[in-house]
């Protein structure tokens, strides 16, 4: 995984000393980054680490993130209310690193 599971919690203001979700925040983490593959169109998200910094770029990580806390906080495929996409999130990065030349 290349996001840890502090680095979550931040992003979801979780206190560390919560454990209750942890498994459970484990698993969005690791379906956040197989989705964030498949809509970069790359097999593995190590493909797209920077080998000058052995890291991935910050919008993916972003991604991988805002996936987790949009999973995390709503757990149902429903909202009540109004919905409005916010603009610069996920297709926005997403647009940013999307490999457009594999068949994958």
């Amino acid at each position: 995984m290349f996001i840890t599971l502090n680095n979550t919690k931040q992003h979801l203001n979780i206190d560390e000393s919560y454990r209750a979700d942890d498994d459970y925040i484990l698993s969005l983490i690791q379906n956040a980054e197989d989705a964030v593959a498949k809509r970069l169109n790359v097999k593995h998200l190590s493909q797209l680490v920077n080998p000058n910094t052995g890291g991935l770029p910050d919008s993916v990580l972003q991604s991988i993130l805002l996936l987790v806390g949009n999973w995390y906080q709503n757990r149902e495929p429903i909202a009540i209310g109004n919905a409005v996409k916010i603009p610069y999130t996920l297709d926005f990065i997403f647009d940013l690193n999307k490999n457009y030349n594999s068949p994958f």
